[in-house]
């Protein structure tokens, strides 16, 4: 499919919100390049957020591999459908990460997943459909307001409501976004256990867990993702176990080992 240009942006009508269809799965998304994924039924990981946080951890994910070398995962990043987020998109499409990189790993890594096809970003957030993970990478910064420091919600709540009218019973959410201690149990539990409600579906049918982001930019870039040790907790012990065992896909656990802690409010504070 050749892309159309709307103000001054190249669009792929099927990677942005407002296309005829929703993606059926992580193939029909990559045809939209007209390109086949190496390994079309792999489990699907989806980050929410491509900033230097969420960009670089996208790559990581696609870059992970099992004992015989072949990719883990397929992985989808999505973003706003604002100017910022589809240049994102499409630096991704293009096999380039949307961010200053002086790491020559990470920048073969990007490379390596976009010549696999495992790897493809999009605005269209019916993408998280498709999520058995979803990774939470959204950007909460700290303000002041009248003399005090405060941090501004809105938008990671509205974030959080996305993923809750989308995502399939069973899939796990992973916040690696810095958050104020007790966000996860007071906020995000909250906001898609409404949104799930919605559709009819139990609190439950979410897995929910916290697992801070561990990125460094420089010239060792990826390994302060994939070689430096994590905490984190779930809001149950069976998303406890989930975000365990997908971290150990990405993370060398051997030499950086993980460390649950009891609640996700525990590793906010940490």
């Amino acid at each position: 499919m050749r892309p159309t240009r709307t103000r001054g942006v190249e669009r792929y009508p099927g990677l942005h919100r407002g296309g005829a269809r929703a993606p059926a799965d992580f193939a029909s998304l990559l045809g939209v390049f007209g390109r086949i994924p190496v390994a079309p039924d792999l489990p699907v990981v989806v980050v929410q957020g491509l900033g230097f946080v969420g960009a670089a951890m996208a790559t990581a994910v696609a870059d992970a591999r099992n004992p015989v070398g072949h990719p883990c995962f397929n992985v989808i990043g999505v973003d706003l459908p604002t100017p910022d987020g589809i240049a994102k998109v499409e630096g991704i499409n293009a096999g380039q990460l949307p961010i200053v990189i002086t790491d020559r790993r990470l920048k073969d890594a990007v490379a390596g997943a976009h010549e696999r096809g495992n790897l493809l970003a999009t605005t269209d957030e019916r993408s998280y459909a498709l999520a058995s993970v979803v990774i939470v990478d959204v950007p909460l910064d700290v303000v002041r307001h009248r003399g005090s420091s405060t941090v501004d919600l809105d938008g990671f709540r509205q974030a959080i409501q996305t993923l809750g009218r989308h995502l399939k019973p069973g899939s796990l959410v992973i916040i690696e976004t810095t958050v104020p201690p007790g966000t996860t149990e007071k906020v995000a539990a909250v906001e898609l256990a409404t949104a799930l409600a919605e559709r009819s579906l139990p609190e439950a049918a979410v897995l929910l867990a916290y697992s801070y982001e561990r990125v460094m930019p420089g010239p060792l870039y990826l390994d302060s993702i994939v070689n430096f040790p994590r905490c984190y907790a779930g809001r149950t012990p069976a998303a406890a176990d989930a975000c365990e065992a997908f971290l150990s896909k990405v993370i060398d656990t051997e030499a950086n080992p993980l460390t649950r802690l009891q609640s996700t409010t525990a590793c906010e504070t940490a």
